[in-house]
C-alpha cells in the first residue's frame, strides 16, 4: 500500500523524470564528496548507473580522485583521463 501512495506522488510530482537515484545512495555520495572536499577544494564522481529503455538509474559513484590521486591537489579538479584505464576504482 505505501509503495502504491509513494509511486502515485511521484507520478504526480515527476512523471517524465528520465534519471533516478535511491535517496539514501544519493546522501551517501554527496556526503563522500563532501569529506573529500573537506570544505575547501572541489571534488567529483563518475555516477554509474544501469538503463532500462528511456529510463536511467543511477547505482554507484566512482570518485574522481580514486581513479587520480593528483586530480585534486590544485583546489579544482584536473583530472588526466589515463586513469579511467585504472583497475583500482573504489565504486560506492
Amino acid at each position: 500500500m505505501i509503495y502504491s501512495i509513494r509511486a502515485t506522488i511521484r507520478g504526480l510530482v515527476a512523471p517524465n523524470h528520465r534519471l533516478s537515484c535511491s535517496s539514501k545512495l544519493w546522501r551517501q555520495g554527496l556526503t563522500e564528496l563532501k569529506q573529500r572536499g573537506g570544505g575547501k577544494r572541489e571534488s567529483g564522481a563518475f555516477l554509474l548507473g544501469k538503463r532500462n529503455g528511456e529510463q536511467r538509474a543511477i547505482t554507484g559513484f566512482t570518485f574522481y580522485d580514486d581513479l587520480d590521486p593528483h586530480c585534486l591537489d590544485t583546489g579544482i579538479v584536473v583530472f588526466d583521463g589515463r586513469a579511467t584505464a585504472s583497475k583500482n576504482a573504489y565504486t560506492y
